[in-house]
C-alpha cells in the first residue's frame, strides 16, 4: 500500500478493513483506465490472504500466501477479465467452486473481476445469487471504468471506491524512485516529459520508463523523440501562419506531409488548437515556454475565430 499513490484515503479504509477482518461486502474500485484500480485489488486480496498481516495492515510479502500470491500461484486467489469471461457460464463456474474448500491453510477465497461493466445480463443474475449466497470465506473484488454500467442491484451490495486522478507530480516522483532502485540512468526533465504526457495514466507512465529504458539512459532528448514534441511545435508553428502568412503555413505543412499522416496531421492541429483553449483558461500542458509564447500569440490574433476553426477541422 505504500507505494500507491494518491489515494491515501482509500487505503486507510482498506487497512482498517484488514485489521478489523471485515470482509462481509464486496468491494468495487471505480476510475480511468490505468489509473491503478486492478493493483489495488490485487494488494488488498494479498493482504486479505496473508497470515502474518503487519500491524500497519501491510502483507507481510514472506508467508506462504504471500510468496505464492506474488508467484502468481495462490490457489485461494483467482483473477477474472470479464471483457472476455462475461456469460453466465463463467460466474456459474464460480459459484460451483466456491463450494470447495482450498488445499491449504486458508480461511477465505478472493476473486477479482476486472472489468466487471461487461459481464452479460444472464451473467449479472447469477452474480447476484452468488453475492446474496456469500459468507465470509469469499470476498469478492471489481474493477471498472464504467460502474454506471453495472447491474444496479450488483453495485449496490459493493463497497465502492473512485480512485482520483494521478497527479503528474505524485507520478515524476514515483518514475524517481523506480529509477533509483532499478538503478536506471536518468535526466530529470526526461522523467518530467514522460509524466507529463501520461497523467493521469500511471500505468502509461510505468510502460513508458520501461520501454525508453531500453536505450541506455532516458535523456531529455530520447524522451522528446519518443513523444514527438518537434512536432507539437511545427502544429502550434502552422496554426499561427494561417491567418496572416498562408505561404508560410503550407511550407511547414509541406514539410509535415513528408513525416506524418494526414489524419495525425490533422489530430496534431486539432489537439493543439484546444490546448491553447486550456491554456488560456488557466490548464497548462505546454513543454516550454516557447509553446507558451505560441499559445499566447494564437489567442491574441485569432480570438473566437480559434473556435471556429477548431469545428470546422472536426468536421473534415
Amino acid at each position: 500500500f505504500k507505494d500507491v499513490i494518491d489515494q491515501d484515503a482509500i487505503v486507510v479504509v482498506l487497512k482498517n478493513l484488514l485489521l478489523n477482518k471485515k470482509f462481509s461486502s464486496p468491494l468495487m474500485f471505480t476510475g480511468i483506465w490505468g489509473g491503478g484500480k486492478t493493483t489495488l485489488a490485487r494488494i488488498f486480496a494479498r493482504a486479505a490472504l496473508c497470515k502474518n498481516l503487519t500491524e500497519s495492515g501491510e502483507p507481510c510479502n514472506e508467508c506462504f500466501s504471500c510468496k505464492a500470491f506474488l508467484e502468481d500461484s495462490n490457489p485461494a486467489y483467482t483473477e477474472i477479465d470479464a471483457a472476455s469471461n462475461s456469460g453466465v457460464d463463467d460466474i456459474r463456474k464460480l459459484r460451483e467452486e466456491a463450494n470447495f474448500k482450498v488445499l491449504g491453510d486458508y480461511d477465505r477465497k478472493v476473486v477479482v473481476i476486472d472489468e466487471c461493466h461487461s459481464i452479460s445480463a444472464k451473467g449479472n443474475d447469477a452474480l447476484l445469487k452468488q453475492l446474496e449466497d456469500n459468507n465470509t470465506n469469499q470476498l469478492y473484488i471489481f474493477c471498472t471504468t464504467a460502474p454506471e454500467k453495472m447491474h444496479p442491484t450488483v453495485r449496490s451490495r459493493c463497497l465502492e471506491f473512485k480512485l482520483h486522478k494521478n497527479s503528474k507530480e505524485s507520478i515524476l516522483t514515483k518514475l524517481k524512485e523506480i529509477c533509483e532502485k532499478e538503478s536506471i540512468k536518468y535526466e530529470l526533465k526526461g522523467l518530467d516529459i514522460i509524466a507529463s504526457m501520461t497523467a493521469p495514466h500511471v500505468r502509461d507512465s510505468l510502460k513508458a520508463l520501461e520501454y525508453l529504458s531500453n536505450f541506455g539512459e532516458v535523456t531529455e532528448q530520447v524522451s522528446s523523440e519518443h513523444y514527438k514534441l518537434v512536432l507539437e511545435n511545427e502544429y502550434l508553428n502552422i496554426i499561427s501562419l494561417l491567418k496572416n502568412n498562408l505561404s508560410g503555413s503550407l511550407t511547414l505543412l509541406g514539410n509535415l506531409v513528408l513525416q506524418e499522416s494526414v489524419p495525425n496531421i490533422y489530430e496534431g492541429i486539432i489537439r493543439n488548437i484546444i490546448n491553447v483553449l486550456k491554456f488560456k483558461n488557466g490548464i497548462n500542458v505546454f513543454r516550454s515556454e516557447d509553446q507558451e509564447d505560441l499559445a499566447n500569440y494564437i489567442y491574441d490574433n485569432y480570438g473566437d475565430d480559434l473556435s471556429k476553426i477548431l469545428q470546422d477541422l472536426l468536421k473534415r
